[in-house]
C-alpha cells in the first residue's frame, strides 16, 4: 500500500486512556497523510430498542434519559478530539453508533468502516472495560480479525 491510498481513517473511542491515545495517533497520521478522519463511539443499548420488550427494571422514559445522558457524555469526548483536529487542519466527522448489546462492538465498527470505505482503522489495545492481563482487548482483536483494511493497534 502506498501513502496516497490512505484517504480515510477511522478511529473508535470510548473513555479509556488507550482509545484516546489511539485517537491522537490517528490525528497525527491523518495530518501527515492528508487524510480525513472519522471518530466513532459505539454506544451499547438494550436489545428492546431494536424491537424486543423493555426490561422490568427500567421504563422506556428512564432508559431514554440514561442513553441521552451517555450520548452527551461521549459527545464531549468526540468534540474534544474534533477540536484538536481542527487545530491541525484535519477534516473530521464524528458518529455515535447505536449497537444492541446482543451485537459485537467489533462487528459494528468493522461494518461501519466497510460501508464508509475506510482505508485504515486505528484502535487502542484495551477499552474502558479492558482486562489488564490481556494483550489485546476483545474489541481490538475482533477489529483486527475481521476488518477489510489495515488496522493499527496503539499499545
Amino acid at each position: 500500500m502506498n501513502s496516497k491510498s490512505i484517504g480515510k481513517i477511522l478511529t473508535a473511542v470510548d473513555y479509556s486512556k488507550k482509545s484516546l491515545e489511539a485517537a491522537e495517533f490517528a490525528l497525527l497520521i491523518a495530518k501527515n497523510m492528508n487524510s480525513s478522519l472519522i471518530i466513532v463511539n459505539v454506544l451499547q443499548t438494550e436489545p428492546w430498542l431494536y424491537g424486543k420488550h423493555a426490561y422490568e427494571w427500567g421504563s422506556e422514559d428512564e432508559l431514554d434519559k440514561a442513553y441521552h445522558k451517555e450520548k452527551e457524555r461521549i459527545e464531549q469526548v468526540l468534540n474534544n478530539i474534533k477540536n484538536n483536529a481542527e487545530k491541525i487542519s484535519v477534516t473530521t466527522r464524528t458518529e455515535i453508533l447505536m449497537n444492541a448489546q446482543t451485537n459485537s462492538i467489533a462487528s459494528t465498527i468493522v461494518e461501519f468502516a466497510e460501508n464508509e470505505k475506510v482505508d485504515l482503522i486505528v484502535v487502542g489495545t484495551r477499552g474502558a472495560s479492558g482486562v489488564k492481563r490481556m494483550l489485546l482487548g476483545s474489541v481490538a482483536s475482533g477489529v483486527v480479525t475481521y476488518a477489510h483494511c489495515p488496522v493499527l493497534v496503539v499499545k
